[in-house]
Formats: structure tokens, C-alpha cells, sequence
């Protein structure tokens, strides 16, 4: 079978979830890939401290996703009250194998929060204190970002003290 998402950390549908203090790295595929994913979470949920580096798409030819770090809430209005907080990390080095043509679909992505859309007003993405750098020169015909979010209504997004690089 052909897998159709891999991570190096994924926490699906958990409250409070706490991923701290770890290295994740030499996560590779050729599909959609993310080093660490909150997906669906509810609750206090915390992603800090952590280093993030070497994921990679190796297909020369699909443009689905590469991201360090991916955050997304339970997107249903009986939860409210639901903060994701991305804070303290380290992300480098997502790259993607990709030669085929050029496309403006933002690939390489250091932070993505909620990037299944949606969302509510009650609800809140946290990103404090990170450090990111992207460096798509290696894949010149992919599109690339340091932190992205998914949705135009919905949570609130804070977005403080991050240090974003991108020296594509």
C-alpha cells in the first residue's frame, strides 16, 4: 500500500497534548509529510522546545505538503475554548525533491496552523518564540513559506516574537 500522509509525531483527537523537549528529524516520504502534527485536538494543547529538521517529500514530481510543524483544532462549535500554543521551537531544513514544473502552491512550510480551514472565533492558534528557516533553493520550482495558516475567518491566531527566515 501507499501511504497517503506520514509524521514523525502525530497526536489525533487529544485533549491537553503535550509535546515537549524532543528532536524529530529523517522524516521522508513521497506523499504529504509533517515532522510534528497536532490534528483535531481539543483542550489546552502544547507544542514546545522541540527541533524540528530533515523532513523531506522525496517524490520528483507531487507537491503535497512539507511542514515542521502542523496545528490544527477540532473544528466542530460544541468545542470552544480550544488554544493550540506552537512556542519555543526550532524548524529547518523541510525540503522537497521536486523538479517538475513551476507552481505557486505553497509546498515547504515551516509552521501551517489550521490548515484544515475553518475554525471558530472562540478558538485560538498560539505561535511564540519560534525560530524558522526555510531555504527552498533546492526545489526553485516550489513555492515556500516559514509559517502559514489555513483558514481567513475563524480562530484567532497570535503570532508573537518568531524569528522567520527564508533564504530561498
Amino acid at each position: 500500500t501507499t501511504a497517503t500522509q506520514t509524521w514523525g509525531i502525530r497526536a489525533t483527537a487529544q485533549r491537553n497534548v503535550k509535546i515537549f523537549q524532543t528532536e524529530v528529524r529523517n522524516v521522508s516520504a513521497n506523499t504529504t509529510t509533517d515532522g510534528i502534527y497536532l490534528d483535531q485536538t481539543v483542550g489546552l494543547s502544547e507544542v514546545s522546545r522541540n527541533v524540528v529538521h530533515d523532513i523531506r517529500n522525496n517524490s520528483t514530481s507531487s507537491t503535497t505538503g512539507v511542514t515542521g510543524i502542523r496545528s490544527n483544532h477540532f473544528n466542530n462549535a460544541s468545542f470552544t475554548g480550544i488554544d493550540n500554543t506552537v512556542k519555543n521551537n526550532f524548524v529547518y531544513n523541510i525540503t522537497s525533491a521536486h523538479t517538475g514544473s513551476a507552481t505557486a502552491t505553497r509546498t515547504l512550510k515551516g509552521i501551517y496552523a489550521q490548515s484544515s480551514g475553518g475554525g471558530f472565533v472562540t478558538n485560538f492558534h498560539n505561535i511564540h518564540n519560534n525560530t524558522v528557516l526555510i531555504d527552498g533553493s533546492a526545489s526553485p520550482n516550489l513555492s515556500n513559506v516559514c509559517f502559514e495558516h489555513g483558514t481567513t475567518s475563524g480562530p484567532i491566531y497570535n503570532v508573537r516574537n518568531n524569528i522567520f527566515a527564508n533564504t530561498t
